[in-house]
């Protein structure tokens, strides 16, 4: 005889309704992306970049490596504010672009100019990998916290 069910409701433990999966900590992992928060993401690192590019020129790299991470954590904060869903998934996304962003940036500054960003890219290529993995999850760390600081937010 089994008594798992009834144990259950004896001890008041959790449903086991197939709905109950679907009350998650964090939004769900998929859904269809929001070009909005994505481009505001964007304009944020691109903000960003050049604020780093104009006050910090002659820093070392040790200093200017610091100054890094910020510049992907915040634009994934913003990110995960405005989506309002799926901040991984937007993290992941905008890691991406952020790759893309990167090597526009490297070949507008230089003013190399299109063939520059061609360039640029194929110079990254063989290292994309290596480079879009950490920035992904930076970007994704970031999400979830704007993701979490908006549901408290909104809450109020």
């Amino acid at each position: 005889m089994c008594t798992r069910g009834s144990n259950r409701a004896l001890l008041g433990g959790p449903s086991t309704s197939p709905l109950e999966a679907t009350n998650l900590a964090f939004r769900p992992i998929l859904s269809r992306p929001s070009i909005r928060a994505l481009a505001l993401g964007a304009a944020c690192f691109i903000a960003l970049e050049a604020a780093a590019n104009w006050l910090l020129p002659g820093v070392r790299p040790s200093v200017f490596g610091l100054f890094l991470p910020l510049t992907l954590i915040v634009p994934g904060v913003v990110l995960g504010f405005v989506a309002r869903r799926s901040p991984l998934m937007h993290g992941l996304l905008f890691g991406v672009l952020a790759f893309f962003l990167i090597a526009a940036f490297f070949s507008a500054t230089g003013g190399w100019g299109v063939r520059g960003f061609l360039r640029v890219l194929h110079g990254m290529a063989p290292n994309a990998v290596l480079i879009i993995v950490p920035i992904s999850l930076v970007c994704s760390l970031g999400a979830v916290v704007g993701d979490f600081i908006g549901e408290k937010l909104r809450g109020l």
